[in-house]
Parts: structure tokens; C-alpha cells; sequence
């Protein structure tokens, strides 16, 4: 097709030229403007720059069950979080628990070495006199 011969196009329904005179004439627009700019976006948005129109409702009901996997997942993520709490919690006790209980095993070794050094030094002193 040479640019530069005009553009014909045959097969085109009487109604549908009468409603894109009307709405060429709505918009302030040369019935061929109206055409080039309505071509070009139909166009573009069914080649990749956008989605046909008739795609949407396709797209509404997959959003629909997407957000609704999502919010079943989230659900579900909050429900073992708190499973998990209530899991690791004793566990959490139990070690604190265990740590006071090696300070004051590790106090009593520390007053164990004193009183021995002690003894020591008391036997060490009877054995020189």
C-alpha cells in the first residue's frame, strides 16, 4: 500500500459510518481524524500497548480470584503465626529458665574456688606454725 494514494475502504456497515460521522462530529473532529485517533488506540491497545476492551471482564475475574487466593493466604500465614507463638513460647521460657539456672550454677562454682582458696590458705597457715 503506497502512503501517498488515499485510503478506500470497502464492506463498511452504513450504521457504522453513520455513528462514526456522529461521533467524529461529537468530538469536533474531521470524520478522518476521528478515525485516525480511534484506529491508532484500538490498534495499539490490541498489539501489546494496552488491552482489547473485550479482554477486561477476562481480567476483573482473575483480579476477583486473585485477591481472594490472597486474602485466603494471609489467613492462613496469620493462622501459623500464631500457632507458631504459641509454639516457640514455652520454648522461649524454658531457655530463660535455663540461663538463670546456669548463673547461679556458675555463681556457686565461683564461691566453691573462693572457699577453697580459703581452705587452702587456712591449712597452708597451720602446716607453717
Amino acid at each position: 500500500m503506497n502512503p501517498n494514494n488515499p485510503w478506500s475502504v470497502k464492506n463498511v456497515d452504513p450504521e457504522a459510518r453513520a455513528l462514526a460521522k456522529k461521533a467524529a462530529r461529537a468530538a469536533g473532529m474531521t470524520l478522518g481524524a476521528w478515525l485516525t485517533r480511534t484506529i491508532g488506540r484500538t490498534a495499539s491497545s490490541e498489539l501489546g500497548a494496552g488491552l482489547p476492551e473485550r479482554s477486561l471482564p477476562g481480567i476483573r475475574a482473575v483480579s476477583q480470584d486473585a485477591s481472594e487466593s490472597l486474602t485466603a493466604i494471609e489467613t492462613r500465614l496469620e493462622s501459623l503465626r500464631h500457632r507458631l507463638d504459641d509454639t516457640i513460647a514455652p520454648i522461649g521460657r524454658a531457655v530463660v529458665s535455663m540461663a538463670h539456672r546456669l548463673e547461679a550454677v556458675e555463681k556457686e562454682q565461683e564461691r566453691q574456688k573462693q572457699m577453697n582458696a580459703m581452705f587452702s590458705d587456712l591449712t597452708r597457715d597451720e602446716d607453717e606454725d
